[in-house]
């Protein structure tokens, strides 16, 4: 609980705007995943602040679905062996960014 607070805490810190709660939740589960850090730099939260609706907020979410592969193997399936530090698309984060996207935009939990 202590770290979701800091996490709630940073959170309103960098919000200009007032979100619906759904939203707020979506925010903090995604803060708390990637870090606030990541977030205070993200263009999420830029357009967050800035109120965009012109673009895809789920979209904007799954630019966050990569994770560290295994250098040697084709973690990606893209046919190449994979270089130490490359980031790969992780199904696990896809389905977290999906679910956090999900409850943003519709006011609804739901897993995928």
């Amino acid at each position: 609980m202590h770290d979701v607070r800091q996490t709630e805490y940073q959170v309103n810190e960098m919000l200009k705007v007032r979100l619906i709660q759904c939203q707020y939740d979506a925010l903090v589960s995604f803060a708390y995943n990637v870090g606030c850090n990541a977030l205070r730099q993200s263009s999420l939260l830029k357009f967050i602040n800035d109120c965009r609706t012109d673009i895809s907020i789920e979209d904007t979410f799954m630019v966050w679905n990569k994770c560290a592969g295994k250098p040697g193997i084709d973690d990606d399936r893209d046919g190449i062996i994979d270089e130490p530090g490359e980031k790969q698309i992780s199904l696990g984060l896809s389905n977290r960014r999906r679910s956090e996207a999900w409850l943003f935009l519709n006011n609804e939990v739901k897993y995928f």
